[in-house]
């Protein structure tokens, strides 16, 4: 039985809420060192994966493409996934011979839904897209007036686009005003500040917290913020009373909550909510999931990298902040400026020093998928590639296990 690792790149709607997730399945840590395209996987991979990694709950209630070969199509593995949370994507390089294409419109028929991977130019008419819900296409290294003559060709079928990769802003933008329908990227995760956003009341007053509790202020003044913010009491008993504690008995005051948590617990959880307070359904906030993921993969991978415990819990609240930044808007320097973070942490946000700093760096080139500078900074952090992979697959079933509810 191979060891199983787990990648997966959000797939946003055109209100930038998170739709689903284009899964990476590897048994190999090595294989995407080799190419940055995802490797189809066989019945044999998914096998182990639903065997290793409880992969249904990793499937979650969102929409999943996995791109298979023939050899799962065929495979009892196919009546167990849930048809309306697996997408099946058809690898680029397929061959697309009659009785394929039939089998495949006949599974179509009994629910399963299929996405064309469009990456090769010369598949644009493909006899795929009778029957496919989804099509995605590639827009990286295009000049715009050919992606529009794409899409326009690809309107004649009933099939949602997915732009991939949508890198920035602009990708997004372009692609929603020629009606693209999905977009598969880390574009809401990068810094385009052209004029600053103003920092909201419950954000301040979580700031605000954040600094006393680095301070290591009295019981009554960090329980006094939580007064002052019934949404932030609400949520901090919601945490201490789910199941993930797994406690006999009901907590009832802000007092028992920050006394079981403790002050470096609660500093973690005050960091992240400031992604969440403004938001009704923070599962559906992309930069929620990216925030918390990016610092427990940091804290896991520092882990690994150093024997100093308090590395870790810095590393975890640095992947967070590191993205403070585009959630308000406002230049990190500034952001800085306003928190009473350590200079180590300070180093990694400001100029990526540090042991800190390397690590936010390994995990910008993971964004981008910049294997050749991963490998180099693997190698610099004393890191292997089945670590990382090993920490991101151990991360996503951590996030989907505390956030199944």
């Amino acid at each position: 039985m191979n060891e199983m690792y787990i990648s997966r790149q959000m797939i946003l709607g055109s209100d930038k809420s998170i739709f689903g997730y284009s899964v990476i399945l590897d048994d190999n840590p090595l294989t995407r060192f080799g190419s940055p395209h995802s490797v189809p996987v066989s019945s044999a991979m998914l096998f182990d994966a639903f065997d290793n990694l409880d992969f249904e709950r990793i499937l979650s209630k969102r929409v999943n493409f996995i791109q298979v070969d023939d050899s799962f199509l065929i495979s009892p593995l196919l009546e167990a996934i849930n048809r309306k949370a697996v997408v099946i994507e058809i690898p680029q390089k397929v061959v697309a011979d009659a009785d394929f294409v039939e089998f495949c419109r006949t599974l179509s028929q009994q629910g399963y839904a299929f996405c064309l991977d469009l990456m090769d130019e010369g598949q644009a008419m493909s006899p795929f897209l009778s029957f496919c819900r989804f099509a995605k296409v590639d827009i990286s290294g295009r000049r715009w007036k050919e992606i529009a003559e794409r899409v326009l060709a690809l309107k004649k079928f009933s099939v949602q686009l997915v732009a991939c990769p949508t890198k920035t802003k602009e990708d997004f933008d372009n692609c929603c005003a020629l009606g693209m329908n999905l977009f598969e990227g880390n574009f809401f995760a990068k810094s385009a500040i052209v004029t600053k956003k103003a920092i909201s009341p419950s954000q301040a007053n979580l700031l605000d917290l954040s600094n006393s509790l680095m301070r290591n202020d009295e019981m009554q003044i960090v329980e006094r913020h939580f007064k002052a913010n019934p949404e932030l009491t609400f949520g901090l008993l919601k945490l201490i009373n789910s199941s993930f504690f797994q406690l006999r008995e009901k907590i009832t005051s802000i007092r028992q909550a920050i006394g079981l948590l403790g002050y470096d617990n609660l500093y973690k959880w005050v960091t992240l909510m400031m992604f969440s307070v403004d938001y009704r359904d923070s599962r559906s906030n992309p930069l929620f999931e990216k925030a918390l993921l990016r610092g427990r993969l940091m804290e896991l991978l520092a882990e690994r990298s150093t024997s100093e415990r308090s590395v870790a819990d810095s590393a975890f609240v640095t992947g967070i902040l590191s993205l403070v930044e585009v959630l308000f808007q406002v230049p990190i320097d500034e952001i800085v400026e306003k928190l009473n973070v350590s200079k180590d942490i300070q180093d990694a946000l400001l100029n990526r020093e540090g042991v800190l700093g390397r690590l936010l760096v390994l995990c910008d080139a993971l964004d981008d998928q910049a294997y050749q500078q991963i490998g180099e900074y693997l190698t610099e952090l004393k890191l292997t590639a089945r670590d990382l992979w090993a920490c991101e697959t151990r991360a996503i079933i951590e996030y989907e296990k505390t956030h199944e509810q």
